[in-house]
């Protein structure tokens, strides 16, 4: 949960193995919350970065959405990110339902103000 901070699990499965070692281990391989597209995309990412291997399943029926979109400076990306928040309300999503993985938190920031 915590790799994108910099956090690295084989610390805590190796102190936990330490002090436990009959310790046994269960992988948490179904999604409830993302669709497959989501889910796959994820996987990318994470195997990507020497993260997890294990495959998901994607209970949710629906597929998802993403986009991978690259930006030459942080004016187009707050731009993009408005205009695409807007399409998606003029869609009739909420904005609860729109998730948004965006290089700083002052990306999203700034975006939110306009």
């Amino acid at each position: 949960i915590y790799g994108f901070r910099g956090a690295d699990s084989r610390f805590m499965r190796h102190a936990l193995k330490e002090h436990h070692p009959d310790l046994t281990v269960y992988e948490l391989t179904r999604n409830y919350r993302s669709g497959e597209r989501i889910t796959r995309a994820a996987e990318a990412v994470q195997g990507g970065a020497g993260l997890r291997n294990t495959p998901m399943t994607a209970v949710r029926g629906i597929p998802g959405h993403v986009e991978h979109v690259e930006f030459a400076d942080e004016r187009a990306e707050r731009a993009w990110l408005v205009d695409f928040v807007r399409q998606q309300q003029a869609a009739g999503y909420p904005l609860g339902g729109i998730a948004i993985l965006a290089r700083s938190n002052f990306a999203v920031k700034s975006a939110a103000a306009e």
